[in-house]
């Protein structure tokens, strides 16, 4: 049944109707708005409920639809369809959330490579649920009335105009969430550990700090060199560390003695992130590069950084190469062949050192404002 009701709804997309304007009962089409892989909404306007699919696109192996919220607005949401047809309930099943469709696209490529064998030949909705039932126990989406604020159009029904809400989303990627002044006042690499301990290098001073996240000092250490720039920390917690008088990448225990040391692949190494495997991801300034080493040096792959002054590296969960280049003033997602999956203004003008958290927040230096922020990012996720 659950397949007739979202058929039906498909038919008419951009309308909104009434109970009474369709063939199914309110219990029937709550199991679709039930679905959050589903595209079929609930809008509450002038004391009636309103129903329907407000967008709806599909896309090789994935569909795209308008969501509403009560306190967001209007959000898009991509749905893995590969995922809803493995999948029992739509908890398992992998999103995109306020995602341009170009984005959203990037990572639904790089999500099929790291988790399905194929894509559909057929993208279908949530109404198709591997456990044939789309109810998942989620609330319904509603606005709850119609005035003042609500960003609802009483005329936005049958024959109406596209829902025009001016609602901004909440987690816009690259918002500040907190702020504080680097230990001295050049800050430049950042990584985090296992414990999500901030290690900072600053070239003021000359040193490595290791920071709470409130910013005090937990422990100091003189860098190898006199440059110190990237620093990105492995799953055993070893520090790796580029310094740019030295050309050179260090590995370092927590007490700054050297455990290893290799040349730079080109003059002027600054960022480092490591991802799951340990691979160490590079960014070096002169040849305008980012490269993929081993933990001996050699090059694995290479492709070129987004503008023309390569910084800061780090890598989320998903081992997305998250990037700060100092020319653009911006920070970018990439994937691992260097396409750009997202990209915002960094919230000073002089960015340098990336690092992620276990949560997959944005911790980054810009040596503009001689601080240490931490940033949201809009993440690939599964509900």
């Amino acid at each position: 049944m659950t397949r007739e009701i979202a058929t039906w709804f498909h038919d008419s997309v951009g309308e909104l109707f009434t109970e009474e304007e369709t063939p199914f009962s309110r219990e029937e089409i709550t199991q679709l708005i039930n679905d959050s892989v589903d595209p079929v909404q609930q809008i509450e306007a002038d004391g009636e409920r309103y129903y329907g699919i407000l967008s709806y696109d599909e896309y090789d192996g994935w569909y795209e639809y308008t969501r509403w919220d009560d306190t967001i607005g209007e959000l898009s949401v991509g749905v893995c369809a590969a995922c809803v047809k493995e999948c029992d309930s739509a908890d398992a099943v992998a999103r995109t959330l306020g995602e341009e469709t170009d984005t959203a696209r990037h990572k639904f490529d790089q999500h099929y490579k790291e988790a399905h064998d194929a894509r559909p030949s057929e993208v279908t909705t949530g109404a198709t649920l591997l456990s044939g039932t789309t109810i998942n126990g989620n609330e319904a989406i509603h606005v709850g009335m119609d005035g003042a604020g609500s960003g609802v159009d009483a005329d936005l029904v049958r024959g109406g105009e596209a829902l025009e809400t001016g609602v901004g989303l909440p987690f816009e990627e690259g918002q500040t969430i907190t702020q504080f002044a680097s230990p001295s006042g050049v800050p430049r690499g950042i990584g985090l550990d296992s414990s999500d301990s901030i290690w900072h290098a600053d070239d003021s001073a000359n040193s490595i700090y290791q920071l709470d996240q409130s910013g005090a000092t937990l422990s100091q250490f003189a860098s190898p060199s006199s440059r110190p720039r990237g620093i990105g920390l492995d799953s055993s917690d070893s520090i790796w560390h580029a310094d740019r008088n030295a050309d050179s990448i260090y590995q370092l225990d927590q007490s700054g003695a050297t455990l290893s040391q290799f040349t730079s692949p080109s003059g002027g190494p600054t960022g480092i992130g490591l991802d799951a495997s340990d691979s160490i991801w590079h960014a070096d300034v002169f040849t305008e590069s980012i490269y993929q080493l081993d933990q001996s040096g050699a090059t694995l792959s290479q492709f070129t950084s987004p503008s023309s002054i390569p910084t800061g590296i780090g890598l989320d969960s998903s081992d997305s190469i998250w990037h700060a280049d100092n020319g653009a003033d911006s920070i970018y997602q990439l994937d691992q062949s260097g396409a750009t999956l997202s990209q915002f203004t960094s919230p000073s003008g002089g960015p340098t050192g990336i690092g992620l958290d276990s949560s997959d927040s944005i911790w980054h230096a810009d040596v503009s404002a001689d601080s240490i922020y931490q940033l949201t990012q809009q993440p690939f996720i599964q509900f």
